[in-house]
């Protein structure tokens, strides 16, 4: 993310982020504080977050075990080590396998209880990222997610898919056409059952 390798959630720091020096993918000396340094930082928090995953996107987004952060810099300024905050923006939290998912402008993850599905994604005009619930209509497809995939472009069609694998073998597939307002589940049955999913661009 912004030319920078970044780590985070491991075992002696699981509330804490570290990021390379600029286009140096190994050094992660944070020498004098300069804007090209090594970033480190630890969620100010009233409890401690396990850090699940990262994803790059518009900003760092930060899924925890509790809450959904994203990395703050100044406004139209790169992640420095001077001047960055980590800030909360919804209280859910994110489960560990069944990862998420860049979709249709979002990001799409999975709750901690396994079922209930999330879009996180940046509201302009309110300025902040919300995670709202994209398969409550749908929720009887979902039963214990345990592997996601997306696909984006497809030779012969025209949508793309986002695809989550549960617990019994089954598989739910979310197709979504942002600008056209248009969403919707449908499961997809075969004579064995899913394990796992991969996708290639076609």
């Amino acid at each position: 993310h912004q030319q920078r390798l970044f780590f985070g959630g491991v075992t002696n720091l699981p509330d804490g982020i570290q990021s390379s020096k600029v286009a140096q993918f190994f050094n992660f000396d944070v020498g004098e504080g300069d804007d090209n340094e090594s970033v480190q930082i630890q969620i100010a928090s009233d409890e401690i977050n396990e850090i699940r995953h990262l994803i790059s996107g518009k900003v760092l987004e930060v899924l925890t075990n509790t809450s959904e952060f994203y990395l703050k810099a100044s406004i139209g300024k790169p992640i420095t080590p001077a001047d960055i905050e980590m800030v909360r923006q919804s209280t859910f939290g994110s489960q560990q396998k069944a990862m998420p998912r860049q979709y249709d402008g979002a990001t799409i993850y999975v709750q901690n209880n396994g079922k209930t599905i999330r879009e996180y994604i940046y509201n302009s005009s309110t300025e902040e990222f919300a995670s709202a619930p994209i398969a409550m209509m749908s929720s009887h497809l979902i039963l214990g997610a345990s592997d996601t995939a997306n696909i984006d472009s497809l030779s012969d069609r025209d949508e793309q898919l986002y695809f989550v694998v549960n617990s019994d073998g089954t598989i739910a597939v979310y197709s979504s056409q942002r600008m056209q307002e248009v969403a919707g589940w449908m499961q997809w049955n075969t004579s064995g059952s899913f394990e796992s999913i991969a996708c290639t661009t076609s």
